[in-house]
């Protein structure tokens, strides 16, 4: 949540700048996804000072995730195509991301467990965004689920959201702990998604 604050403000000035200009929201995602590709790949290295660059460019595309549907607003081109579009991107990056760094972990130590602990919060991740979106457009047009679920303090707090998750990377990654990240981060959004998953079915219960 305080992450999303701080996000924005950073990426306010830029659609002002932007705003002014003839790029589009979509120019927007895709160049946040060029970065989120080459943050994958500098990951990939798994060198200490290659992995502070790949956190520099996923910084960068965290930003321009806000700008494109900021400035989209400001230029009245928001659009159910412009909003799949971003919504594709966030996925591919979270995916991309894992495996740089699964690569890179994997290179410099050969061990497997890398890859089981990327593949599962690759997997959590996906599993709580099909479970999310499941319940909201099946049950949002008849229900208030998508406010209650908001209004649940446990859930906003510890969001099993890609903006918190690269929070936890960004930290990790300056103190060179991968391993140990990989270990809490997996472990969060394991436990996450049966904390959602029981908060839904006992929400669509009363209903």
């Amino acid at each position: 949540m305080y992450i999303s604050v701080l996000n924005r403000k950073i990426a306010r000035p830029i659609t002002r700048v932007l705003i002014k200009t003839p790029v589009t929201p979509n120019q927007i995602t895709m160049i946040g996804l060029l970065f989120a590709v080459l943050s994958s790949f500098f990951f990939s290295f798994g060198v200490y000072l290659y992995t502070i660059a790949a956190i520099v460019l996923l910084k960068m595309n965290e930003i321009l995730d806000y700008v494109d549907g900021s400035l989209a607003r400001m230029k009245s081109k928001t659009s159910l195509s412009g909003d799949f579009l971003e919504f594709l991107v966030d996925r591919i990056t979270f995916i991309l991301v894992f495996l740089g760094l699964g690569w890179g972990l994997f290179a410099a130590t050969g061990i497997p467990m890398v890859w089981f602990l990327c593949f599962l919060i690759i997997s959590m991740e996906m599993f709580y965004e099909t479970l999310f979106l499941g319940i909201r457009y099946r049950y949002l047009p008849k229900t208030e689920v998508r406010g209650t679920v908001m209004k649940s303090p446990l859930l906003r707090m510890f969001n099993y959201y890609p903006h918190n998750v690269y929070l936890l990377l960004m930290i990790f990654a300056i103190i060179d702990q991968m391993f140990i990240f990989l270990y809490i981060t997996a472990a969060y959004g394991l436990v996450f998604c049966i904390f959602s998953t029981i908060f839904f079915m006992r929400k669509i219960s009363r209903m």
